[in-house]
This record gives C-alpha cells, sequence and structure tokens, in this order.
C-alpha cells in the first residue's frame, strides 16, 4: 500500500521555511446524510423496516345493537442491508527525507513515529475531510452491483429510488428541461413547477415546511437567476444575500447536494448518463433511511505507529446501508 501523502516538494530545502499555514486543497464537504436523514444506528447485518398501509373508510351506518367489524391494513416491510466499509491509509516519513518536514520530525529510534508532528496532523485533516465528501457521495452514488472499488460498495439512494420508479409519486423527465446537460433558461423553476404540481395526493398532504427539494447546485444557481431576471426586488435580495436568505419554493427549502456536482460528471459512477447532474429529489428527511452501526464514522478513525513496520498508520470501519420507506413520497426529476 503506498504512503497517504507522496513528495511532490518541487523545491530542495535549503533553511529555514515558512511552514504554516498549510494550505490544503479544497474538498467538497457535502450534507452530512448522518445529520440530515433518518437514522438506524447498531445495525450490524440488516434491518427491516415494518411499514403499516393507511387504514381508511372505517365509518358505517349505526343500523341498531351489534358488532360489525370493518376495516384492515397490510403490514409491509422494506429490509435495509448496510455493507462493511473500511478506510485504511499508512505514511513513511521518509518520504519527505531533505525536506523542512523531515527537521521537524522526532530523532534516533523514534524517527518514523509521526505522532505528534505535523505531518500527523495533516494526514488526520486529510483523512476527515476525505470522509466528508466520500459519505455522501457514496450514499446517493453506489450501486452494489458496479465493478468499481468506491462506487460498488453499496446501493445508494438513487440506485434505490430508481428501483422503485413504478411506485414514485412523480418522475420528471430533466432532459425536457437542459441542452446537453445544461439547463435552459428557467429550466429549474419549469422542472420545480412541474414536480410540485404533480407530487401526488399522498406527499401534497405533508406540509410543505416538512418537505425538502434536494437539489444538484446547478438547479440552485439556475432558480437564482431566474428570481434575478424577475427584476422584483424580493428575488434581487434573495440574490444578493444568497446563502444567508436560502431558497424555498413554494415554502419548501431547497437543499443543495454539493457532491451530485462532481459524481455525477464522474465516468466511473454507474449512475453517470442515468442521473442527470441536474437532478432534484423531493421528499421528507425521514423517508431517506441511512443504516450503520454507529452514529458518526469520524469518530472510528484510529491513529497509530506500529514500531515493527516503522509507519503510521490510519483504520476505521463501520457499516452502511440506504433505503427508503415510502416511494410514493418522492418526486424524482432526472
Amino acid at each position: 500500500m503506498a504512503n497517504v501523502i507522496t513528495n511532490g516538494i518541487s523545491h530542495t530545502y535549503g533553511g529555514r521555511e515558512i511552514l504554516e499555514p498549510i494550505f490544503y486543497a479544497p474538498q467538497v464537504e457535502g450534507i452530512n446524510p448522518f445529520a440530515e436523514y433518518q437514522i438506524l444506528d447498531n445495525v450490524k447485518t440488516s434491518a427491516n423496516v415494518y411499514i403499516p398501509s393507511k387504514l381508511q373508510k372505517v365509518l358505517r351506518a349505526d343500523t341498531g345493537c351489534g358488532f360489525s367489524a370493518a376495516g384492515s391494513v397490510a403490514l409491509n416491510d422494506r429490509t435495509v442491508t448496510p455493507k462493511k466499509v473500511k478506510l485504511q491509509v499508512e505514511m513513511c516519513e521518509s518520504e519527505f527525507d531533505s525536506t523542512i518536514f523531515a527537521e521537524l520530525r522526532k530523532s534516533g529510534v523514534s524517527r518514523n513515529d509521526l505522532t505528534g508532528t505535523v505531518l500527523e496532523e495533516i494526514i488526520r485533516n486529510m483523512v476527515v475531510n476525505s470522509m466528508r465528501e466520500d459519505i455522501p457521495k457514496l450514499a446517493w452514488n453506489g450501486k452494489d452491483a458496479d465493478a468499481d472499488a468506491f462506487y460498488g460498495i453499496l446501493d445508494g439512494f438513487f440506485e434505490v429510488i430508481l428501483a422503485s420508479t413504478a411506485s414514485l409519486a412523480h418522475i420528471e423527465t430533466m432532459s425536457t428541461h437542459e441542452t446537453a446537460e445544461v439547463l435552459d433558461s428557467d429550466g429549474a423553476l419549469t422542472a420545480l413547477r412541474n414536480i410540485y404540481a404533480n407530487q401526488g395526493a399522498e406527499l401534497e398532504s405533508i406540509p410543505d415546511s416538512q418537505k425538502r427539494f434536494y437539489v444538484s447546485p446547478s438547479v440552485y444557481n439556475n432558480l437564482l437567476t431566474s428570481l434575478e431576471n424577475t427584476g422584483a426586488s424580493a428575488g434581487i435580495e434573495r440574490v444578493m444575500r444568497g446563502e444567508q436568505m436560502g431558497l424555498t419554493f413554494r415554502g419548501i427549502e431547497l437543499v443543495k447536494e454539493y457532491t451530485w456536482t462532481g459524481a455525477l460528471a464522474d465516468t466511473s459512477n454507474p449512475q453517470d448518463g442515468v442521473v442527470s447532474p441536474n437532478a432534484i429529489v423531493l421528499t421528507i428527511p425521514q423517508n431517506l433511511v441511512i443504516a450503520s452501526d454507529v452514529t458518526n464514522p469520524e469518530s472510528e478513525v484510529m491513529f497509530w505507529y506500529e514500531k515493527k513496520d516503522e509507519k503510521y498508520y490510519l483504520s476505521a470501519k463501520f457499516m452502511l446501508g440506504t433505503q427508503i420507506v415510502h416511494p410514493e413520497l418522492i418526486a424524482f426529476g432526472y
């Protein structure tokens, strides 16, 4: 296994250098599924989500004495089977011989031990930041049957939703609102209108304040442009103040899924070419289920120095799976 950090320094260390601050490459931090959606924790193998159907039309005319039962419901279930996920990286300090980092390492027999050094801080920060991007990206874009080492770990929300298209509240074909996968002028506005108007009785019966439009950033930005073009003071104010105000559509909050942009442009992603890069999901957060044996994977990362190998290691293991509860409470623009 290769070092988690490789030496790409373009100059030879020749004396005093400024070591801090260290400028990390920008990392896309997605919406944390463990904070946004419904969590089933302590799931080590699989779990069943039990779903009773609606009980309705139980009222009957009272014709006198006697008892005549009326009404029944079917109790169904959905199974969520999380998959084993692991993180393993290593680092040998000799990668940075003849650099400023070598000057800061320990001495003698402890020279290879990175604990307490700047390199350890860099590695820890990079690993945690990577997890914050990888977990939401996998939770949405994974496909268990795919051969890719990353995306093939498990079925993500897109795959689970696509398997239930016959039962969804509404399907919006995003290609009618875009050209070469770029949204047309007012494309997001038109798509959101169609989804809202066709969301179905079950989803419409839920208060708009409880629902969310999970959208690609391109959808959010296209809608901002539409608001700006109206010339209305309220729309311009939202554009000028940006994230401070956030966007709602007919009372429903728009949540930008930042990782969708890069993931849906990744040719290794099995959803590339299937799900539009301008995707929209209308549902309630509780309808999207994350199953795991932990509540915060970031806290499961172990750090240690192995004297025998003379290397610094990082490792994490947890279970991760996705499921939807009610397909009829999902409107999907893809």
